[in-house]
């Protein structure tokens, strides 16, 4: 099993996030996130926390442009992750 397991600890939403966007970023791949739980148990929340960080995250990164803003060349990225994440 997982790390958390063996340490007998739910995994941790920002580490989640944070694997899925290593994931997403260098290793190019796509990554799926399942989150399950009780009705209210905030399911909900925790997928707007994960998506919020991604998109944060995507934006901090010293070549993302804001869509809309100048030229883009072909050799340049345009917030990849955020549009894998959507």
């Amino acid at each position: 099993g997982s790390l958390y397991s063996k340490l007998g600890l739910e995994p941790h939403v920002y580490e989640t996030a944070s694997l899925a966007y290593r994931g997403l970023a260098s290793d190019r791949e796509n990554q799926t996130i399942l989150v399950s739980g009780e009705s209210g148990a905030g399911k909900t929340e925790t997928v707007k926390i994960v998506m919020s960080n991604l998109a944060t995250v995507e934006q901090t990164r010293p070549f993302y442009h804001k869509p809309g803003k100048g030229n883009f060349n072909h050799g340049e990225q345009m917030n990849s992750v955020v549009k894998q994440v959507l």
